[in-house]
C-alpha cells in the first residue's frame, strides 16, 4: 500500500450502532464486517466436518490392493511363457482383504485336480499360496509333455506325483516374482492341509482369469500377512528423556504503512482500511513476525475465540 500523506486529520467515526461503512463493494455495517472478518469456523478441528469454502472434488481413494493385484497378473503372464512354455494371457479379475482360513476353504470346495503351490521366507514360515484350477493344472502339465492339441477333461483328474513334480519345476521361478528371500516350499493338492500351513488367518486374495491358446482357466494368490491381524496404527511414543517443544506459529493478515501522525492519533473506535478483501487468506509465519511463511488460511472464530483453518502449505 503506497504510503499516503496525511493532509487533514481523518474525520472521527460514528458510535451510533446502524452506522454503514461505505466501500467499493457497497454499504456494510459493523456486523456485516465483523462477520466477513470473523466468519463462524464449526468444522475446525472436528472429524467428518467439511471444509466451508472449498467445493472442489476429492479424487477417489487409490486401490491399492487392485493395484499390486495388476502388476502379479502382468508377471504371471510373462512367468508362465518362460518358465512354463505357455502363453497364458492372465489379468486381474478382484482383489481383496480376507480375515478367515474358512474363507479360502470354502473358495476352494473340494475340487479334484487343482493344485497349490506354497512359497515361504527364509524363516520357513508359508508367505504366499498360488492356486492353480484344474483346468490350468491339466493345460500346464499337458503342455510340458508336448500334446500338440489340449481338450479339458470334464472329470478332472486327481494329480499324481510326477504331476506335481512337473508343477514343482514350473512354479519355482514364480517365487521371485513374489518377493525377496521368497522360495517355494512345496506343490500341495489337499486345501484342508494348506489352510494348516498358514500362520496366519488374514491377507489379501488375487482373483486371476487366464486365457491360453483360447482356453479359459482361473489362478487365485494369497498373500499373507506377518503381523497377523491389522490392528490400528499406534501413535508414536516420545523418546526418553526427549524434551517437549513449542512451535511459534503468527498470523499475519496484512502489512500496512501509516504516518507516524496518524498512528498517533488514533483512538478506541478507529478504522485502518486494509486494502484486502476479507475473504483473502491469512498468512501463518514460522518463527516469529520475521519467519517464513509456512502456511496459509482461513480466519474465522471456534466458539468464542479466534481460529484460523489451514487452507494449504506454503
Amino acid at each position: 500500500m503506497r504510503e499516503v500523506p496525511n493532509v487533514s486529520a481523518p474525520p472521527p467515526l460514528p458510535e451510533a450502532p446502524d452506522f454503514k461503512v461505505p466501500t467499493a463493494r457497497g454499504i456494510l455495517s459493523r456486523e456485516e464486517i465483523q462477520a466477513l472478518l470473523r466468519p463462524d469456523l464449526p468444522s475446525i478441528n472436528d472429524e467428518g466436518g467439511a471444509p466451508r469454502g472449498f467445493d472442489e472434488e476429492l479424487e477417489p481413494p487409490v486401490d491399492k490392493n487392485r493395484l499390486e493385484g495388476q502388476r502379479f497378473a502382468a508377471r504371471f503372464s510373462r512367468a508362465f511363457g518362460q518358465s512354463a512354455g505357455l502363453k497364458a494371457a492372465v489379468s486381474l479379475n478382484s482383489a481383496g482383504d480376507f480375515q478367515s482360513k474358512r474363507e479360502l476353504l470354502k473358495e476352494t470346495g473340494e475340487e479334484e485336480g487343482g493344485a497349490f503351490a506354497t512359497f515361504g521366507d527364509e524363516t520357513g514360515d508359508v508367505t504366499h499360496v498360488i492356486r492353480l484350477s484344474a483346468a490350468l493344472s491339466d493345460h500346464l502339465i499337458a503342455n510340458a509333455c508336448g500334446a500338440l492339441t489340449f481338450e479339458a477333461d470334464p472329470r478332472p483328474r486327481r494329480l499324481s506325483v510326477i504331476d506335481c513334480a512337473l508343477l514343482e519345476q514350473f512354479l519355482s521361478p514364480f517365487a521371485r516374482m513374489l518377493g525377496e528371500g521368497i522360495s517355494l516350499v512345496a506343490i500341495e493338492t489337499n486345501p484342508t492341509y494348506v489352510m494348516s500351513l498358514l500362520s496366519t488367518d488374514c491377507g489379501t486374495r488375487y482373483r486371476f482369469d487366464v486365457d491360453a491358446s483360447g482356453r479359459a482357466s482361473t489362478a487365485a494368490l494369497w498373500s499373507l500377512t506377518s503381523e497377523g491381524k491389522r490392528q490400528p496404527a499406534e501413535k508414536p511414543r516420545a523418546k526418553a528423556g526427549a524434551r517437549e517443544g513449542t512451535a511459534l506459529l503468527t498470523a499475519r493478515i496484512a502489512s500496512l504503512s501509516v504516518p507516524v501522525s496518524r498512528v498517533s492519533a488514533l483512538k478506541a473506535g478507529d478504522t485502518l482500511l486494509l486494502g484486502l478483501p476479507a475473504d483473502q487468506p491469512v498468512e501463518l509465519l514460522s518463527g516469529g513476525r520475521d519467519g517464513r511463511v509456512a502456511y496459509e488460511g482461513d480466519v474465522g472464530r471456534k466458539g468464542d475465540r479466534m481460529a484460523v483453518r489451514v487452507r494449504r502449505c506454503a
